[in-house]
């Protein structure tokens, strides 16, 4: 929950901030292409984030230590895929910067963000709206990256075995939205026009 918070407001701001206060002139103004400033933000916002992300691994860890629990570290199975999918907000976050203002972008992560969460309502939607054309839900069920994907904490906290091609998979998933999302990202803020 904090690493999505973090990677929304955080993300929301790397690029529209900039933008509002113009302070993303200067730098391009020097030998910097568009494309290595935005991906740049990507890049230090994801580090911040791993670092955020292993500091509350080790919370978790001395916790379990503390409380008399055996740290176990097969809990890198489901923080491994948390991290992914934090990966992915921020990468939504910088394309929805690029667009529109801080606010309106980070009501559109969130949006995005909430309809991934609740993938399986947006698959069944032709259950609540029978009218809905099959090819609307199937367009957003696809087109929407789906954030369950990402969460293995109660499989892991149970102890169930998590296979190594599931991990595979939902790495590939990751890169895959992320890439595209990115590239979304770098082509409209190469289009954008700053005056």
């Amino acid at each position: 929950f904090f690493g999505t918070l973090i990677a929304i407001f955080i993300g929301v701001g790397l690029v529209s901030k900039e933008i509002e206060r113009r302070s993303l002139y200067p730098l391009l103004a020097k030998p910097l292409l568009r494309g290595e400033f935005f991906l740049g933000k990507f890049a230090g916002l994801s580090f911040t984030l791993l670092v955020n992300t292993v500091a509350m691994t080790l919370g978790l860890l001395a916790t379990l230590w503390l409380v008399g629990h055996r740290p176990d570290f097969g809990l890198l199975q489901a923080i491994y895929p948390l991290y992914l999918g934090l990966l992915l907000v921020v990468a939504l976050a910088l394309l929805f910067s690029t667009l529109t203002s801080s606010t309106l972008a980070a009501v559109g992560t969130v949006g995005v963000v909430l309809a991934g969460r609740y993938s399986d309502v947006v698959r069944n939607m032709r259950e609540v709206a029978p009218g809905a054309p099959n090819w609307l839900v199937d367009f957003l069920y696809y087109a929407i990256p789906n954030f369950r994907n990402f969460d293995f904490k109660d499989k892991v906290a149970y102890g169930d075995p998590i296979a190594l091609g599931t991990l595979g998979f939902v790495t590939a998933y990751a890169l895959l939205y992320i890439a595209l999302v990115l590239t979304l990202g770098l082509l409209a803020f190469a289009k954008r026009d700053f005056q």
